[in-house]
């Protein structure tokens, strides 16, 4: 662990992690730092390890407890571990004095970044959806620099004269990789359907019910997610897959239709591909409303069509997504108007928001 000299932090989801990894392997590209002088501290999440040792990202797992703004016994426990994971931070920064801390969000994130902040190492957070999540809330004030996705979410925080819009961070498809290498023929409209990195068991049955009425011609792949343990229905052109890793960014390139939920990445990587996109937010009844705002932001602006869970009109949203299917006019002025409210440069910028304290602190 010598030698560290930028500590990453966040985990929970992999929304969390493939921005953060996106900006460290922009980092690493340019030389501003190699891969051994990076840490990750996260979560002890199953998931978290396996993203991050996939890419060969150095990590170490440290206490984490979920942030909750309501009344649970579970909140004693999770108090306790956040605490934990204050001190393991203090102690791992202390030890390595980093030039700067990475936040991406999540729960993991906060005692990291307030252990940083108690050290005086400088800290730049980034926060991928429209509004900041509460793990951000907190870190703001203790951040040097809080980048975000939108000019527009800059009403959602305090500290103005520290904000940099600087888009999400997305990652590239990797060199000379093709959509058949998942065994697809390449001769007819590909529709993509995810729920997110996680997967959604509610989201995928809402996608078997609509299933018969997509046409046999089209050929459908559904990322059900690593967590689907249901054995999905059989049909003509319907390939379901647990999970796909690299070859997600062959797939998402090739699919002329991207019908999923709303998380932030997810949202910002399809425009960026310029796909006409059927977004599926999650409701506010299980979560904070974060991707009814962020499918909001291109539903208002026709950069996508958008069914909220508290109205879902399930033959009008099947009705919408066959008329998409028809119509390469709708698809394209769809895909047109995502790619003009998105970029491509968010990893670097980012990055650039690293190197400003990468260099000046070496």
């Amino acid at each position: 662990m010598k030698g560290v000299r930028l500590v990453l932090t966040g985990g929970g989801s992999g929304g969390h992690i493939y921005p953060g990894i996106a900006a460290a392997q922009q980092l690493i590209e340019s030389g501003t730092i190699l891969r051994h002088e990076m840490l990750w501290l996260c979560s002890k999440h199953p998931k978290d390890r396996e993203i991050l040792e996939a890419y060969c990202i150095p990590y170490k797992q440290i206490p984490s407890g979920k942030l909750r703004r309501y009344a649970s016994w579970e909140n004693i426990t999770d108090i306790g571990n956040i605490v934990k994971g204050f001190f393991h931070s203090l102690k791992i920064l202390r030890a390595l004095r980093p030039s700067c801390v990475f936040s991406k969000g999540g729960y993991v994130s906060v005692p990291v970044v307030y252990a940083a902040w108690m050290l005086n190492i400088p800290v730049v957070s980034h926060e991928s959806d429209f509004d900041p999540g509460l793990a951000t809330r907190l870190n703001q004030y203790v951040s040097s620099l809080v980048c975000i996705p939108y000019r527009e979410s800059a009403a959602w925080y305090r500290v103005k004269k520290r904000i940099r819009v600087t888009g999400n961070p997305i990652g590239r498809i990797p060199p000379n990789e093709e959509s058949g290498a998942i065994g697809i023929p390449d001769d007819r409209l590909w529709v993509l359907i995810h729920g997110g990195s996680l997967g959604s068991g509610s989201f995928n049955a809402m996608i078997w019910e609509m299933l018969p009425w997509f046409p046999e011609s089209v050929h459908i792949i559904h990322v059900l997610g690593q967590d689907e343990h249901r054995t999905p229905p059989i049909k003509p052109g319907y390939h379901p897959a647990a999970y796909l890793e690299h070859e997600f960014s062959a797939v998402l390139q090739r699919s002329d239709l991207v019908i999923s939920r709303a998380g932030a990445g997810a949202i910002w990587e399809q425009a960026a591909a310029g796909k006409a996109m059927v977004l599926f937010p999650l409701g506010r009844e299980v979560s904070r409303g974060d991707q009814e705002r962020n499918a909001s932001y291109f539903a208002d602006k026709g950069a996508a069509l958008c069914f909220f869970s508290s109205a879902l009109d399930t033959q009008q949203a099947i009705h919408d997504i066959l008329t998409l299917i028809r119509d390469p006019k709708k698809r394209q002025d769809l895909a047109g108007q995502a790619a003009s409210l998105v970029h491509t440069e968010g990893a670097r910028r980012v990055a650039q928001c690293l190197e400003e304290y990468l260099v000046s602190r070496s």
